[in-house]
């Protein structure tokens, strides 16, 4: 979408340059028109009438000429400096800030940019799950996924109808400058009254339009939609039964610091160790295993663990350890079954064998409190992803909505008198 975005910015930064290239050329034609108009309208009369002419007459269109000159002269200013800075002062108004309407205006890729970063913490909770979890939570990520769809499409709607608004401003500024020498003569007035007309209606919707965005983006840009998926309520727990952990308070502290870096459930990981190797950090089991997380002395050196005996190294290791069994199985009691056994030994979404359900027991009771057994996306969760969305979808649909409806209601023409 960013990509989108840019390529949707240069699209109108290119057609700027076009359009002032044009722009140029049509003000020498409406320049070099006027003149012409000019030269017929004070020759034509008086040669028809013999050479002769009224002074007043030829004074008022004198005047008259003069000021269209004027008119054509400064017309780029007149869209730019008083139309465009009608609109942005008026929108500016409603939404408190004349930057924010200037950029989001003149910018279409913002509008994208505040859509993503709505949608982004859930895509990120997504990315996030190991194969195990995105299969556990399918149903709930698929619905995630739609509603997401929608707001990105919605987004992308709203920055081409803005992009096609503010070209359709220019556009109707470049053909009235065309158009304004006609005004000059009362049977072709009309045809600078029509084109005058469209640019005004031109420049209400564009302020219409810049309201409405000024009002979208202030309704979302000090909202935090990452809070959704930061609470720690857990879609499937398990609880441990352990009364408290005895180690040493040093090894205990190094432990919990190491469970955090490496996203591990705290009270999970201090009861395994509780249970591999009771806080001796020179214990060795029968089968060879070393120190506080009873590391094979080969798994060890695989985790660039050169010391098992160290109490700090080898519980980094172990974290280390636990939490890549987490990353291919996504649940932590076949990640403690792995980390026994071994993960050649343990396959995924198959029972557990009696072995590995002997082990997690035995670490589940020395854990001290619960903890969620697999990461999930839970139901007020997906509850208050949905409802944001809706609240978005309906911020854009009043955005589009509100400008057509008005204009509708505003008919009528302009007159040159």
């Amino acid at each position: 979408m960013y990509e989108i975005g840019n390529d949707l910015s240069k699209d109108v930064e290119q057609f700027s340059k076009w359009a002032n290239k044009a722009f140029t050329l049509v003000h020498k034609f409406a320049v070099s028109l006027l003149v012409a108009l000019c030269i017929i309208d004070l020759a034509l009369p008086i040669l028809v009438a013999g050479m002769r002419f009224s002074k007043e007459t030829f004074i008022r269109k004198v005047m008259k000429y003069a000021a269209l000159f004027g008119i054509v002269a400064c017309w780029n200013k007149f869209t730019d400096n008083i139309l465009l800075g009608i609109v942005k002062s008026a929108a500016s108004t409603y939404s408190g800030n004349f930057d924010l309407i200037s950029t989001n205006m003149s910018q279409p890729q913002l509008l994208l940019q505040h859509g993503i970063r709505m949608i982004a913490p859930a895509m990120n909770k997504t990315a996030s799950f190991t194969s195990f979890e995105f299969l556990h939570n399918l149903g709930t990520i698929l619905t995630l996924y739609f509603f997401t769809f929608l707001i990105i499409a919605a987004f992308l709607f709203l920055a081409f109808y803005v992009t096609v608004v503010y070209i359709e401003f220019y556009v109707s500024a470049a053909l009235s400058i065309v158009t304004v020498p006609f005004s000059a003569w009362h049977f072709s007035k009309f045809i600078t009254e029509g084109t005058l007309g469209h640019l005004i209606s031109a420049t209400l919707k564009l302020l219409i339009v810049s309201v409405m965005i000024g009002l979208c983006v202030t309704c979302i840009k000090d909202s935090k939609p990452g809070d959704i998926f930061t609470q720690s309520t857990p879609g499937v727990s398990q609880q441990g039964s352990g009364q408290a952990i005895t180690g040493p308070a040093e090894y205990v502290n190094m432990a919990a610091e190491a469970a955090q870096r490496h996203e591990i459930p705290v009270n999970l990981f201090e009861g395994m160790i509780q249970h591999e190797s009771s806080w001796d950090p020179h214990a060795i089991s029968p089968y060879g295993a070393e120190g506080l997380g009873q590391l094979m002395p080969e798994t060890a050196a695989s985790l660039d663990c050169a010391d098992p005996f160290d109490p700090e190294s080898n519980l980094e290791a172990s974290a280390k350890y636990l939490k890549q069994m987490y990353d291919i199985y996504g649940d932590w009691d076949y990640a403690l079954a792995a980390y026994n056994g071994g993960p050649g030994n343990v396959q995924a979404g198959a029972p557990l064998p009696g072995w590995a359900i002997e082990y997690i027991n035995a670490v589940k009771s020395q854990v001290v409190g619960s903890y969620a057994s697999h990461s999930s996306i839970t139901s007020e969760q997906l509850s208050k992803y949905i409802r944001m969305c809706l609240a978005l979808l309906g911020l854009v649909f009043l955005t589009f909505k509100v400008p057509r409806t008005i204009m509708r209601q505003m008919g009528g023409t302009v007159e040159i008198h």
